[in-house]
């Protein structure tokens, strides 16, 4: 009996404690991941379409707050007439920039930049290996190192 019992319990340890490595691994179907991105040249176009409409957002006024902001501490520009309340603009206008008092809009500003230089970042390391023509491959990256460029100029 106890040889039985054994016997039974070395059965169900070995059943439970087995796995398959290949069954557990599951090939993501129907998703694109970074890794199986970049296959074809519609798709790189697309990516570098999608950078671009990152510089689109400046179609809406606040998204070019900095370029406002900037000007509100020259000549150039005014922060408004004084019944107005000046709201975020007064530290521009007065050079008084802080951690503490620093713009709401300048904080987003640096968050939509640091996301789009990630993105051409992505470009410019995943086109190379993409199948795809090598006079393709060279315009999506010379774009991609183009708008990072701009965006980094764009945060000084």
């Amino acid at each position: 009996m106890k040889r039985n019992i054994f016997k039974l319990l070395l059965g169900v340890s070995l059943v439970t404690t087995a796995s398959c490595d290949d069954f557990i691994d599951i090939d993501p179907r129907g998703t694109q991941t970074i890794d199986n991105y970049f296959q074809t040249e519609t798709e790189c176009r697309s990516f570098i379409n999608g950078i671009y409409r990152s510089f689109a957002l400046y179609s809406d006024w606040w998204p070019q707050y900095m370029f406002v902001g900037n000007n509100m501490a020259t000549d150039d520009a005014w922060m408004g007439n004084l019944s107005q309340d000046p709201g975020d603009a007064y530290p521009f206008a007065h050079y008084t920039i802080e951690a503490a008092n620093s713009p709401s809009k300048l904080t987003e500003q640096y968050q939509y930049d640091y996301v789009t230089i990630g993105s051409c970042n992505t470009a410019i390391a995943r086109i190379p290996n993409a199948p795809i023509g090598e006079a393709a491959k060279q315009r999506f990256v010379a774009e991609a190192k183009f708008f990072r460029a701009f965006t980094y100029w764009e945060l000084i």
